[in-house]
């Protein structure tokens, strides 16, 4: 009788752990879905050039999934459009340092260093974003017209070649 008793005890932890954890899993899962549905909605947002609307979103889902490298990529998109330069470079810096292979956080983020006319960094970003994938046409050409724009015609050239 004592050691069924133990028994059932036992069973009876081992489901209520087993439920805490399906709910802990449930509950992630639930926050991912939601943080896409906002990345979704707020891609949405942009392709009607709703740019506030569409920020307002990618906020909402960085809240429900702070590690969503896209969100804070297109974020960053976003308040580049706007012309918060800053604020996107803070974005493009979060998506690479959270996916170090997001090759349009390197050229988003090279894109800004380059209106920022911070040229060297520029290049090192789309020379990333060419390591990553040799075949990205608007790497090398972006890494070109920066090194033309640092006189480096020869580097230019070939890049465009």
């Amino acid at each position: 009788m004592n050691s069924q008793r133990i028994l059932t005890t036992s069973i009876i932890c081992l489901l209520t752990i087993c439920s805490l954890s399906l709910a802990v899993v449930q509950a992630q899962n639930s926050r991912a879905a939601t943080a896409a549905s906002y990345l979704e909605r707020g891609n949405e947002w942009m392709a009607k050039g709703e740019l506030d609307r569409a920020i307002a979103d990618y906020d909402l889902a960085i809240a429900f999934d702070s590690h969503a490298a896209i969100a804070y990529n297109n974020r960053g998109i976003a308040r580049q459009l706007k012309g918060d330069l800053e604020g996107a470079l803070g974005d493009y810096d979060r998506a690479v340092e959270l996916n170090p292979r997001h090759i349009n956080a390197y050229l988003n983020r090279g894109t800004v260093r380059y209106q920022l006319e911070e040229r060297a960094a520029a290049i090192n970003d789309f020379s990333k974003a060419i390591e990553l994938d040799p075949r990205n046409t608007k790497a090398w050409n972006n890494r070109g017209m920066a090194r033309a724009l640092q006189g480096d015609f020869v580097a230019a050239v070939s890049d465009f070649d």
